[in-house]
């Protein structure tokens, strides 16, 4: 469609009406906003005490999330064609070869700076794992178990379970993984809670290839994951290095989720568990810290399911493992938090790239659906029906695809709307939107930020003429100008040396 210069000025004079709410409002630099995110708000800690959560959690042997392997009726009230499915991606799996990595594989990151090599391999063993796993719960003959075994022992062999970017959390820096201090990445942590999803769904069956696999697969967990969890405090994404002040970001809901899911499985001691738990909190409220009382995310909407989206898995986690005694979804920042992924879409797979974001995002249908359930919003839970699409939903953190899998009819049954909000105001985030017609893809979007935020400044402003999911996405019409972003980070425009020494990958123009 085209948009008339009436409609045009009408709606940059809304904007401006829009932004006038609190533009006004003294603007806080880096230094402010990083000494704010530096108090210490204990909004989760304070909530839940150590003796309320030891007196929550059910122990390690009564807890059941999902149906394991010998709970049949479970797996059979699959739909027919997610069975089938299923059995036909396992036995895929059984022809395909496993996945190689080299350690000259692993080395091109500091070679040359490419990183996606050595991940597309080592996603790829979690995915082989994942597939052979589900093909085994669904059809329950043994079929698989033998390459579950291989995968299981092979990936217990990897001397890293991070990926090669993330070994500059090393006092070694980038380069083979220095083995002698072992550190938590976001992989590792992915790693180690689908071993002990495996362990949980396939238990003593896993003992017909060999007894020793369950025993791996706690010995690797305890010396890779939760030892150095239990033993240190300045590890990047707790936040409770009392040396340093520095915001958390998503790296610590989405390692914590990982965390807990490994504890809560292996580890039977009930004074164990609860001090994890405790530990967990004390981290997520330092993540937690850094978000104002709008819920907007400075990381961009890209980054919302590592985000808030993964402290909820953290909080549906404790939610299961306490039968629905340790609940606090009635916290105001969580449902604004959940709430900001609604407010910043565009139209379609459109969203508003702030922060280190593209202006694409493909947020799990299910994660919106259950948190707008769980903090009693229903724009979101509409939301996640209009993201659902058919057939068998994949995802590579396996209790996602548990929870995907298991709520399914539910989510299938969902209202189904997609979010198009007249106008919202983020002041944390100084981030404004407006559309000419409330409810309606079609006519004049825009949308400007300028703000200096704990890790970004940016001065911002799209105009998009038309914004219909049938468009092109080259029609639309992108302008902005950048002061800053994050340097040396993902699609960051700079210039000049950005990731030695990987020459080939550095911007040569600004």
């Amino acid at each position: 469609m085209q948009v008339h210069r009436r409609q045009f000025v009408a709606g940059l004079a809304a904007s401006a009406a829009l932004a006038q709410r609190g533009w006004g409002q003294k603007s806080l630099g880096p230094k402010d906003l990083r000494e704010e995110a530096s108090v210490r708000k204990h909004l989760l800690s304070n909530r839940l005490h150590p003796d309320v959560i030891a007196a929550s959690l059910v122990p390690a042997e009564n807890w059941k999330p999902y149906p394991k392997l010998t709970s049949r009726a479970g797996w059979q009230s699959l739909p027919e064609d997610f069975r089938k499915k299923i059995i036909t991606n396992g036995e895929k799996r059984l022809k395909a070869q496993w996945p190689a990595l080299p350690a000259t594989l692993f080395l091109e990151f500091r070679r040359n700076g490419n990183r996606t090599r050595y991940e597309a391999e080592h996603f790829r063993r979690r995915e082989h794992l994942r597939d052979l796993v589900l093909a085994e719960c669904v059809q329950a003959q043994g079929k698989f178990l033998d390459d579950i075994g291989n995968a299981i022992w092979s990936i217990c062999e990897e001397s890293f379970w991070g990926v090669p970017a993330h070994t500059s959390l090393q006092k070694a820096g980038t380069g083979l993984a220095d083995l002698r201090e072992p550190i938590i990445d976001l992989f590792g942590a992915e790693t180690s809670a689908m071993l002990s999803w495996t362990d949980y769904l396939l238990g003593p069956a896993l003992d017909q290839v060999s007894p020793r696999i369950r025993e791996r697969i706690r010995w690797e967990a305890e010396r890779r994951i939760l030892a150095p969890a239990r033993e240190r405090n300045d590890l990047h994404w707790m936040g409770l290095n009392p040396k340093s002040n520095a915001p958390m970001n998503n790296h610590t809901p989405w390692i914590n989720s990982n965390w807990l899911s490994t504890a809560l499985l292996l580890e039977p001691d009930p004074a164990k568990r609860t001090a994890v738990v405790v530990k967990s909190l004390a981290t997520l409220d330092r993540f937690l810290d850094v978000y104002r009382d709008d819920g907007g995310c400075d990381e961009g909407p890209e980054y919302w399911s590592e985000a808030a989206g993964a402290l909820f898995d953290c909080l549906e986690i404790l939610y299961s493992a306490s039968n629905g005694r340790i609940n606090v979804y009635d916290m105001p920042l969580l449902r604004e938090m959940g709430r900001y992924i609604a407010r910043v879409h565009v139209a379609g797979e459109f969203y508003v790239n702030s922060g280190d974001a593209g202006p694409k995002a493909h947020p799990s249908a299910y994660l919106v659906w259950r948190y707008g359930q769980r903090v009693n919003d229903p724009e979101l839970e509409s939301m996640g029906g209009w993201l659902r699409s058919p057939g068998l939903p994949v995802n590579r953190n396996m209790r996602r695809q548990l929870e995907q899998l298991f709520t399914w009819r539910e989510l299938e049954a969902a209202p189904s709307k997609e979010p198009l909000a007249a106008d919202c105001w983020m002041p944390g985030l100084q981030l404004m939107t407006a559309r000419c017609q409330a409810g309606s893809a079609d006519g004049l979007f825009v949308a400007a930020q300028g703000a200096t935020t704990v890790r970004v400044t940016t001065i911002m402003m799209w105009a998009i003429s038309s914004c219909t999911r049938t468009a092109d996405p080259s029609s639309l019409m992108w302008a902005w100008r950048t002061t800053r972003r994050r340097p040396s980070a993902h699609s960051v425009m700079t210039s000049g040396p950005c990731n030695p020494p990987g020459t080939i990958f550095r911007p040569s123009t600004a």
